[in-house]
């Protein structure tokens, strides 16, 4: 199972999707020569949180049921660049590539991913909040300094360190639960294929040392093998999805 770079991103769920509008006035830097459609999230600064009334349970393609206190795709993608600097006029100005490219350079990962991963966490903590869970993708991600994090997202530097580890090692325990090989018959035998993917990583300044180094990339990286039984070789879409754009 190898991961791949890869396309423009059109996730199968569109619950929530935005309505689509056309701005006349663009900055440079925001401008789309290819004329398409500039869409415009419906999220305030009131919808900056998780709504409290109860949305209807969807089922994705992968025939993941998601919580009904579980927002939508779009709403992620609002609430994740507004908490970065990108307010709701400037997303409504550029296409949603755009946006999902500035979501993925903050977070390392989707919205797709980020709504399944903060599934998970409800299942196992009642009490998680998407914004802390973004705070602590934010830091995985850059790696930034207390100074960095503080004025970014508001909080002291002491609430910053004691949330980010609280957050980290909620993902950390869902390791158990995602990284699994079963589902076999006892007496079925095990016919996997194993390759070896390489991930750029950001450069560990807690532990400084050439073993980061990865020559596929040739930069600080990290490798994960990944094997696929070759009896049963469907693989989710939305695993596949998570993996093409995690690259």
């Amino acid at each position: 199972m190898r991961a791949q770079k890869g396309g423009r991103y059109q996730p199968k769920d569109v619950t929530g999707m935005p309505p689509l509008s056309t701005r006349g006035e663009r900055s440079d830097d925001e401008s789309n020569e290819s004329g398409e459609k500039t869409w415009c999230s419906d999220a305030t600064s009131s919808d900056l949180a998780i709504d409290k009334k109860p949305k209807e349970v969807t089922k994705s393609v992968s025939e993941t049921i998601f919580r009904n206190d579980i927002p939508a795709e779009n709403r992620i993608l609002s609430i994740g660049l507004s908490k970065v600097g990108f307010g709701v006029q400037r997303q409504c100005r550029v296409v949603r590539g755009l946006n999902i490219g500035r979501f993925k350079a903050f977070y390392g990962v989707p919205p797709v991913t980020v709504r399944a991963i903060f599934n998970d966490l409800k299942e196992a903590y009642a009490s998680v909040e998407l914004e802390y869970l973004l705070l602590a993708l934010n830091w995985l991600n850059l790696y930034s300094t207390e100074p960095v994090m503080s004025g970014r997202w508001g909080f002291c530097y002491d609430h910053i360190r004691k949330m980010t580890k609280v957050y980290a090692k909620m993902i950390q325990s869902l390791k158990e639960r995602k990284i699994t090989f079963d589902g076999f018959d006892p007496d079925e035998i095990h016919l996997i294929s194993v390759d070896t993917v390489s991930f750029r990583t950001q450069e560990f300044r807690n532990d400084p040392s050439s073993d980061w180094f990865d020559f596929k990339s040739h930069s600080s990286g990290l490798k994960y093998e990944f094997a696929c039984a070759l009896r049963r070789p469907k693989v989710p879409k939305s695993l596949f999805g998570c993996l093409q754009f995690s690259v």
